[in-house]
């Protein structure tokens, strides 16, 4: 918006300057005054349209925001879980902990609705990511029980998909939320 007003403002002063400096320009009032006006008028456009959007942007945010920080919120618990899992299956002298995937299940069900129920108001591309990270877990849960993965590697694996989506959603709360202009 500063951008675009600045490039008005510059446009009309060479504009002007064009004119007054011009051998054949005569001067005349009225040209000034509608050059102001018309300066104004693009001026109070910008700045309509800039509100506009900024209206939008709000309103997705409002509609995604709860969505989006309890997707953000189950996504950071099942990380933590997933490095205590690694822990425990490195740590053989103890045994592992129960009641850990109530966390998953939870993780999976926030996803199942975000895509479910959310996603025509959702970005594409938050959509697709989080279809992909569906598609990875399922992959990675088909090879532990058919394929004989190992239990440590498939957690490695889980831990660093469920760490980029976790990014990738930061950044787009970031954006969307107009914390962070992209």
């Amino acid at each position: 918006m500063l951008k675009f007003v600045f490039g008005m403002f510059i446009g009309a002063l060479i504009s002007i300057c064009y004119f007054i400096l011009s051998p054949e320009f005569d001067f005349d009032s009225n040209l000034s005054v509608n050059f102001i006006i018309a300066f104004a008028t693009c001026t109070a456009t910008a700045i309509h349209f800039d509100s506009i959007k900024k209206q939008r942007r709000d309103r997705i945010w409002d509609i995604n925001k709860s969505i989006l920080l309890d997707l953000t919120h189950a996504l950071s618990e099942v990380i933590k879980e997933t490095e205590l899992a690694i822990d425990d299956e490195l740590d053989y002298k103890s045994p592992p902990r129960e009641n850990r995937g109530h966390v998953f299940r939870s993780l999976e069900e926030k996803i199942d609705y975000a895509l479910n129920v959310y996603k025509p108001l959702m970005n594409t591309e938050l959509a697709n990511n989080l279809k992909d990270h569906k598609a990875f877990s399922d992959k990675i849960t088909e090879e532990v029980n058919y394929a004989h993965l190992d239990h440590i590697d498939a957690y490695e694996a889980m831990l660093k998909e469920y760490k980029s989506l976790y990014g990738k959603l930061i950044n787009f709360i970031a954006s969307i939320s107009g914390v962070k202009n992209t």
